[in-house]
């Protein structure tokens, strides 16, 4: 930015020379620096209007700048005894703050009258964008009171045209972002624009909920802030992929951490039992040894099954399903699996029924096989009774192996997606196919060993819900 004062053809050569964008010294260092140039003897300078400064005198360059926006610089001559003066720089700058504050805003003033032409001269055309757009186009006041709203934004919110005087910004937000909503009006009315796009869960009149992504701009009237103008797009849907996304990409960790975990320690005890195989001294301990391998090996296999059946369960059928056959299959399944003495006694009068299918079966055999692991003495005995209570039907599963703590059981209880990462997608995995069948389990400390209590919703034996599922379930 230059300023002539009447420096005739001198000044006009340095006008030239700054609009090529050959700036003498004293501005290139101005413009790079914050602070005052000081330049005590002109004629170093090379400047085509330094000859011109009187005898004695050194020069100030300071640029002008308001709010990180640099406009230009200004230049002063000052007597060389009162160039480094403290008062004369202070001065010098608070002369630079006020011609920088001016010219912003005169850059301010000069924006906003534009825009308030280009509004009055597009009103029809702006008229037909607002009315005919895809896009929610909504105008409130400062008071957070709704003036006008297209038919997008009527449809989404379900008020008719009529009702718009009476929506304000509480009628659709709540909480946070209720406050965020005033807070960017505020922005707005301050900045003439929203700096950057915001997102709100919006309550629509029937009490459902949307996701809008808004931007918003000041409206003027007569020269002066009238109102926002604000902007929306429905990103519901985008945002319910976005979670389910999310929501995979965090069980797609958690899975990969479970097999991390249960894979290293099946190979680990794999290779314990190859070693035993190698350095096995008779017959009888060999085919205990390749027994063992071969349990890893299925153990390996289940594994696998047990991350398909976590991402399938939620999409399968339920229905009429005898619990204690179930409760009898797994247990005769961990005998064959086990090359150990188990003894399994199950305390049950009568058939119960619950609302399950065959993945129930895993339940009970997980459950078992954690019995038995954590019990290191034959016989294995565990005990079953099952029991219908406030129409849940209970099976307490009794083992008197090692037993856990207290502690142990909150944390299990409280944290078992965490704790599952460290111990094994057993007990997780049970967790997981009870909530699909409504139920849960619980553990209860003992003197000696554990009992795990399964509950599940219990169904009339007479009932014919779902009957493509066989009363036996054999």
């Amino acid at each position: 930015m230059t300023a002539q004062a009447e420096l005739d053809k001198d000044f006009i050569k340095l006008d030239r020379k700054m609009k090529c964008g050959e700036l003498p010294y004293c501005a290139k260092k101005a413009l790079k620096q914050s602070d005052i140039v000081v330049i005590k003897d002109p004629s170093t300078c090379k400047c085509p209007v330094s000859k011109r400064y009187p005898s004695g005198t050194g020069v100030m360059t300071l640029r002008l700048e308001y709010d990180g926006r640099i406009y230009g610089v200004v230049n002063v001559t000052v007597p060389v005894n009162f160039i480094t003066d403290k008062e004369e720089h202070d001065l010098f700058k608070e002369i630079a703050e006020d011609i920088g504050f001016a010219l912003h805003d005169i850059e301010v003033e000069e924006k906003r009258k534009k825009a308030i032409e280009e509004l009055w001269e597009s009103e029809e055309r702006y008229r037909a964008i607002f009315d005919r757009s895809i896009y929610c186009v909504f105008v409130y006041d400062f008071e957070s009171k709704f003036i006008d709203a297209n038919k997008a934004a009527l449809d989404l919110f379900g008020y008719g045209k009529e009702e718009i005087s009476s929506v304000t910004f509480s009628s659709l937000l709540e909480g946070d972002d209720l406050l965020r909503a005033t807070k960017i009006t505020e922005e707005i009315r301050k900045n003439g624009f929203q700096k950057k796009p915001s997102v709100f869960r919006v309550k629509k009149k029937d009490g459902n909920y949307v996701w809008l992504e808004t931007e918003g701009s000041l409206i003027y009237k007569e020269g002066k802030p009238y109102a926002v103008q604000g902007i929306g797009k429905d990103i519901t849907r985008d945002r319910a992929l976005e979670e389910q996304r999310e929501k995979a990409r965090k069980e797609a960790e958690f899975y990969a951490d479970l097999l991390a975990h249960d894979l290293g320690n099946i190979n680990q005890v794999t290779l314990g039992y190859l070693y035993l195989l190698e350095n096995a001294k008779d017959e009888k301990t060999r085919k205990k040894n390749i027994n063992n391998i071969l349990r890893s090996i299925t153990k390996s296999s289940k594994l696998t099954e047990s991350i398909k059946i976590l991402k399938i369960i939620k999409s399968t059928e339920t229905g009429k399903f005898n619990i204690k056959k179930s409760i009898k299959r797994s247990a005769e399944k961990i005998k064959d699996y086990f090359d150990r003495d188990i003894e399994i006694n199950i305390d049950a009068e009568g058939e119960f029924y619950v609302i399950a299918n065959e993945f129930l079966d895993r339940v009970f055999f997980n459950v078992l096989e954690n019995s038995v692991e954590h019990t290191f003495y034959d016989p294995v005995i565990i005990d079953i009774r099952i029991e219908e209570k406030n129409g849940f039907c209970n099976v307490h599963i009794r083992d008197y192996g090692l037993g856990i703590s207290s502690e142990k059981r909150k944390d299990i209880l409280r944290n078992l997606e965490t704790l599952s990462k460290r111990t094994g997608m057993g007990l997780y995995l049970a967790k997981k196919i009870l909530e699909r069948f409504g139920g849960n389990f619980d553990i209860k400390t003992m003197e000696k060993g554990v009992e795990i209590i399964v509950s599940l919703p219990t169904i009339d034996k007479n009932s014919g819900t779902h009957a493509q599922f066989m009363e036996d379930n054999s």
